[in-house]
């Protein structure tokens, strides 16, 4: 077994629609399943890159943690919102930490939404 994690709609369905008007918001839930030899710590920073205006801060950054059993599961709901029009891109970094270790980076989840 190994660690996974994805993210859906409010919904639990697949992000389809990434167009969404300006002065909307759309919550997104991120999903990790411990997939370790034992109980871990994860930890996800979410922020938002906007491709016109680099280092434009799009909402603030966000940072969640849970503390997972061998095979247990964490749903984080991740609300973002489109205040302005651009090409937004959502982050999400995972980390995972093992008794008595540093956190170590496992993995990037990012999609590009649209707010004409």
């Amino acid at each position: 077994m190994r660690t996974s994690f994805s993210f859906t709609d409010e919904d639990g369905k697949v992000v389809k629609n990434t167009t969404r008007q300006e002065q909307t918001s759309l919550t997104l839930v991120f999903h990790v399943k411990n997939g370790e030899n034992g109980p871990r710590n994860f930890t996800v920073n979410t922020y938002a890159s906007n491709i016109y205006l680099p280092g434009t801060p799009v909402f603030v950054n966000k940072t969640y943690s849970a503390s997972l059993a061998k095979g247990g599961q964490w749903d984080q709901p991740v609300t973002v919102y489109f205040n302005y029009s651009t090409v937004f891109m959502i982050n999400f970094d995972l980390y995972i930490q093992a008794p008595g270790q540093a956190a170590v980076f496992y993995g990037n989840l990012h999609m590009w939404f649209i707010a004409p």
